[in-house]
């Protein structure tokens, strides 16, 4: 009787937290039966779902149907939890049946962590795939959240082309490759469901398209050799740089940029791997193909440079004609050192068609065409014997370039550099970008060539040659060069005049002009010659001081007995020195009247000899000298004393007298 009355009990509380079910016409069976599975279903461990009934800043009351309520402490409370209100439906994880206070404990986390549980393991027995957010990246991989449940995504699995900066916080479709509950870890793969949406839709394109369709897509990344387009579901196609344009292009963003959408026509699909080409240019016709029905040599057409070379401008003409302007035909002046110089890139110019080359693709173009000629002005610009300024551009071994402005350049021959100096280069006496007054000289129109001229602006020199210079002064200059045959002496007011080699020395012949100068000495030489027709001044050394040769016969004629001293012994030759700047040989012949094998066995460098001078070499000269014939002769004098001294009474024999004398001379050779 009181478990009836207890079941009773409680039916009655049951019934009147049903709030309004009328269960007055249920049996005492079928009530048992409702409270029995309503009773099963609130236990330990189970979720249900309950309603709000009231909120308090701490905590939530749910009402699930059970004959006390449920309390949700604010430390379960999320975000969704924190802004229910009365009415809401909630679901609960019921963490103890009776507190000792009659209410049940709940658990919003534990529910939603649980039915999170179920779904990855019903997404992963039935392969389907779930949303997770990529929260960061970590070793190997990202860490990754599906409702709130951790797992691991590794670095192979995220799909191509996403960046991972921009990839932390979104939310992506994933497949859950690897799942154990009870050891809380979760494997999964955005790649591998990017990849089976990719081969569907891959092979939907192979099926439903051909080559030469057109097909839409957006434009998905830029590379440096083309662009990828998408084709959807991250199929991409490749549109590489060349069939972006018919126009030359750098870059692929000239023509699109990431986000695009675009119509290209399909190239080529291999289908064993995977790969779709496709065009964007071949959506046109080749403009090459009737070039020549709407370009015309000689004709002039605008364009817009479009990329500058050292050696020219690219020039467009319309989209995929492009043609060359030469440097060379940029402008009429000749020292352009770029293209920038002239033309910008991105203005338009106009040019002038020169050459069409339809097999080849080019087109030659001038700009320099489509401006007036200088030369078509030169007359009423320059005249012969005009004093002009101009700029030096350029120097060769012949002469100077000199630009004269507006295009037009002249030449200053090197001939034409100076009127004293002999010029070898222009570079050392001009430079390039050297501002210099000229003179023009002639002016060719035909060939437009204008010469110039650089000494004509001084006052020539050798007019006055005559009247500054005379034969026999001493002057005073300075070696500005040597040469084997000379030296070339600058004077005062820049004429340079040649002392050559033979003007060195009266007493010795130089060999090499160098041994005596050097370039830069001050030296102070005489003028023996002036000649104005040849521009020729002479100049010497020597002639500073008297010929010593002056009236050689006079001072020692042939036959004379002469002292000298020994300057050189060597092996056939004694060169004795007569006096300054006179000299002369002994052969070894003429050394003495015995044989002797070598000059030294009868004397020696310094020695003072005398010689008998047999010849006068006037064209070399020098002295032919004999000292054996000296001896003879001076035998022969004291022999004739002697026969004069014994005409007057002498004693003594003939043998004798001569025999001292012969002595006494041996000494006075040897002294």
């Amino acid at each position: 009787m009181e478990e009836v009355n207890s079941m009773t009990g409680m039916v009655q509380e049951y019934s009147k937290e049903e709030k309004g079910q009328d269960d007055s016409n249920l049996t005492m069976e079928e009530l048992e039966k409702k409270m029995g599975s309503e009773l099963q279903t609130i236990r330990n461990g189970s979720i249900v779902t309950g309603t709000v009934i009231d909120i308090t800043p701490s905590e939530i009351y749910v009402n699930l149907g059970y004959k006390s309520d449920g309390v949700l402490s604010s430390e379960e409370w999320d975000d969704e939890t924190r802004v229910m209100k009365k009415g809401d439906k909630i679901r609960v994880f019921i963490k103890r049946v009776d507190d000792g206070r009659g209410q049940l404990i709940l658990s919003r986390k534990q529910a939603k962590e649980r039915d999170a549980w179920d779904h990855i393991q019903n997404s992963h027995s039935q392969k389907t795939p779930v949303d997770g957010v990529i929260r960061e990246r970590i070793k190997g991989g990202y860490d990754v959240s599906i409702q709130g449940i951790r797992a691991f995504l590794p670095q192979s699995q995220l799909s191509h082309g996403k960046n991972v900066k921009e990839s932390i916080g979104k939310t992506y479709p994933m497949l859950i490759t690897e799942c154990d509950r009870r050891r809380r870890n979760i494997v999964v793969s955005e790649k591998a469901l990017v990849e089976e949406s990719k081969s569907k839709r891959r092979q939907e394109i192979i099926t439903k398209y051909k080559e030469n369709d057109l097909i839409k897509g957006v434009v998905s990344r830029i590379v440096e050799y083309g662009a990828f387009v998408d084709l959807g579901d991250g199929v991409e196609g490749l549109i590489h740089r060349n069939d972006l344009s018919w126009s030359v292009i750098n870059n692929p963003r000239e023509v699109v940029k990431p986000g695009d959408p675009i119509e290209a026509r399909i190239l080529k699909i291999d289908q064993e791997k995977g790969k779709i080409g496709l065009g964007l240019k071949q959506r046109k016709e080749d403009p090459w193909l009737t070039v020549d029905q709407r370009y015309e040599v000689n004709q002039k057409y605008n364009g817009t440079v479009k990329n500058l070379m050292d050696f020219g401008a690219f020039v467009e003409l319309e989209e995929g004609i492009e043609g060359l302007v030469h440097i060379s035909d940029l402008a009429w002046k000749r020292d352009i050192q770029h293209p920038r110089d002239i033309v910008e890139t991105g203005k338009q110019i106009p040019v002038v068609v020169k050459e069409i080359d339809k097999e080849k693709k080019r087109i030659s173009l001038s700009y320099k065409a489509t401006q007036p000629h200088p030369w078509d002005s030169i007359g009423t610009r320059f005249h012969v014997d005009d004093i002009v300024s101009g700029k030096v551009k350029n120097t060769l071994d012949y002469g100077a370039f000199i630009d004269l402005g507006n295009g037009i350049e002249g030449l200053i021959h090197i001939s034409d550099m100076d009127w004293n100096r002999k010029i070898t280069h222009p570079k050392e006496i001009l430079e390039k970008g050297q501002e210099v007054k000229v003179k023009i000289l002639n002016i060719d129109s035909k060939s437009h060539r204008i010469s110039l001229g650089l000494k004509q602006t001084m006052a020539d020199p050798w007019e006055l040659v005559e009247q500054t210079y005379h034969v026999g002064d001493t002057v005073t200059g300075v070696v500005k060069n040597l040469v084997n045959y000379g030296a070339f002496v600058q004077l005062q007011n820049g004429l340079e005049g040649l002392l050559h080699i033979s003007e060195f020395s009266w007493q010795s012949e130089v060999k090499n002009p160098g041994d005596v100068l050097k370039i830069g000495d001050q030296i102070t030489v005489a003028i023996y010659e002036v000649d104005k027709a040849k521009q020729k001044i002479s100049l010497s050394l020597k002639r500073l001081s008297e010929d010593p040769w002056k009236g050689i016969e006079r001072r020692f004629p042939v036959g004379s007995i002469q002292t000298g001293k020994v300057l050189l012994v060597e092996n056939t030759l004694v060169e004795v020195e007569l006096g300054t700047g006179i000299s002369g040989s002994v052969h070894i012949s003429q050394l003495s009247q015995t044989r002797v094998s070598h000059p030294s066995e009868v004397t020696k460098v310094g020695d003072t000899v005398t010689t008998k001078i047999l010849e006068i070499d006037r064209k070399n000269r020098k002295f032919k000298l004999s000292m054996k014939e000296a001896v003879i002769d001076n035998e022969t004098r004291e022999l004739k004393k002697y026969q004069d001294e014994s005409s007057h009474g002498f004693s003594d024999t003939i043998g004798d007298i001569l025999k001292d004398q012969l002595a006494s001379f041996k000494e006075h050779l040897k002294g």
